[in-house]
């Protein structure tokens, strides 16, 4: 009987907490089970697309991003717009359901979470569909110099010309 309770008890929490209406608050990566976790406000998670993984344009519409450095720093510009609308929360370590840490360069390199794209990859989904920065806004300006940066695979800038 106790092995049966073990495996039950956390259905049955499960059950008694969507059945008093909590939401879920976790950020498993894509969402929650049985639905996303958006705060009421936000508009709705990108999907992951279907196709390639390399990101940066498939097919023959653009360059492949199999061939970015996997080092560098940003360009001084991008790394302003990155501080200014991001590092609140994708900083190390990350914070509000932030699922990693963007402060560096290679940070954007690294895999989002199990899927085979980078995460510049998902930088560029999340920003362009406005559900990221969470709950606030990006200036156009802003917002256009981050997306062409990332429609560029994210390239570092020259050497020495960098921040971080």
């Amino acid at each position: 009987m106790p092995l049966l309770f073990r495996r039950l008890a956390p259905i049955a929490l499960f059950s008694l907490l969507a059945a008093l209406g909590f939401a879920c608050t976790a950020d498993l990566e894509e969402g929650c089970l049985g639905g996303q976790c958006v705060p009421p406000g936000s508009p709705p998670i990108p999907p992951l697309p279907t196709s390639g993984a390399g990101g940066g344009g498939g097919g023959d519409a653009g360059p492949t991003c199999d061939d970015t450095p996997a080092t560098g720093d940003f360009p001084c510009d991008v790394f302003a717009v990155l501080q200014t609308h991001c590092h609140g929360c994708h900083q190390s370590p990350p914070l509000s359901g932030a699922p990693y840490s963007l402060l560096t360069y290679e940070d954007t390199r690294l895999l989002h979470g199990v899927t085979t794209k980078p995460r510049f990859v998902r930088m560029a989904e999340v920003v362009e569909s406005g559900f990221m920065p969470l709950m606030a806004t990006i200036p156009e300006a802003d917002k256009q110099l981050l997306l062409d940066w990332l429609s560029t695979c994210g390239l570092p800038a020259p050497d020495g010309m960098g921040c971080e």
